[in-house]
């Protein structure tokens, strides 16, 4: 079967856009809207056969190169379709063409891990809870702490829907922004993204109150047929002190309980956050990031590390 590379303007994007919601349980991090707005529609695309199976390759330039890199609030891309076996990840990244350097792709979790010549292999780690079953029974998958922490603040709390993006944006930015140094230019983008999957109705929002009705932990989920991914979830110091977020996360569960849906944490490979998601019996679901080895990738990595 043939491969082809297409530019983002060349492309059936209703054709595209079949392939990647045709993957079971994929996430929507390569659907055309979302790359669009992830990498500025600046993205080309691997295609193999008649749209049978697809790999985006969004990328930038730098120093006077095409990278080939992982947009933001985007954990997985990889590839997309029916049928797909490991032997597949060599066959799409060995045909990533040579200018193209460096090349860093997070494959999508469906795929295994697969030793590929030339081809650095890491493995990351997210966390799944398969919702597919009676709420008592995915409640008592939970940690006792988890159990005893929410029993004892629900009576403080309430957990309601809200539709403010820019509000959240502001409090993420006050509370967490500052602490992972975020450029000007990468919160643009993720306030697009943001703005543009909740406005095609793609994502949804919630909030916790305290007793006087003010906010105390606001979060963002991406949601596809099957799968609702939290991508954004922030506190106050009362959130933190009331375990807001454990009650949030507890409400996703019990809303959507018994149902072929996959609650993604989107993360993490950090003990403490990998931590808090285990508490809720979430399952570990890894997946594995490719590099392309060879001089120009060690050139830039060495160029990276005098800038940092």
């Amino acid at each position: 079967m043939d491969y082809r590379i297409l530019d983002r303007s060349q492309l059936d994007i209703e054709r595209w856009n079949n392939t990647i919601l045709k993957t079971p349980y994929a996430p929507p991090y390569a659907l055309s809207w979302y790359l669009d707005a992830s990498s500025g529609e600046q993205w080309k695309a691997l295609i193999r056969g008649d749209y049978e199976q697809v790999m985006p390759l969004p990328y930038k330039q730098l120093l006077g190169l095409k990278q080939i890199y992982q947009p933001p609030l985007s954990q997985q891309l990889g590839i997309y379709g029916t049928n797909l076996q490991k032997e597949d990840i060599a066959s799409f990244l060995n045909r990533i063409p040579a200018y193209f350097q460096p090349a860093c792709i997070s494959m999508n979790a469906n795929l295994n891990s697969h030793e590929i010549e030339g081809w650095k292999c890491t493995q990351r780690d997210n966390y799944i809870l398969d919702l597919n079953q009676p709420y008592d029974r995915l409640r008592s998958g939970y940690s006792q702490g988890f159990r005893s922490h929410i029993n004892k603040n629900k009576p403080k709390l309430k957990v309601e829907s809200f539709h403010d993006v820019d509000e959240l944006n502001t409090h993420f930015l006050k509370i967490i922004g500052h602490r992972i140094g975020l450029k000007k230019k990468q919160l643009q983008i993720a306030i697009n993204i943001l703005k543009t999957a909740y406005r095609r109705d793609q994502a949804f929002m919630i909030q916790v109150l305290n007793s006087d009705n003010e906010w105390v932990a606001q979060l963002y989920f991406l949601k596809m047929k099957n799968r609702i991914i939290k991508l954004r979830a922030i506190a106050n110091s009362q959130g933190r002190k009331y375990c807001a977020n454990h009650l949030a996360i507890d409400h996703i569960i019990k809303t959507y309980a018994n149902q072929d849906i996959i609650l993604d944490f989107e993360g993490s490979s950090i003990p403490g956050v990998a931590t808090f998601f285990k508490g809720f019996g979430s399952t570990l679901s890894p997946f594995y990031f490719y590099e392309r080895e060879g001089f120009i990738p060690r050139l830039y990595d060495l160029w990276r590390s005098f800038k940092t």
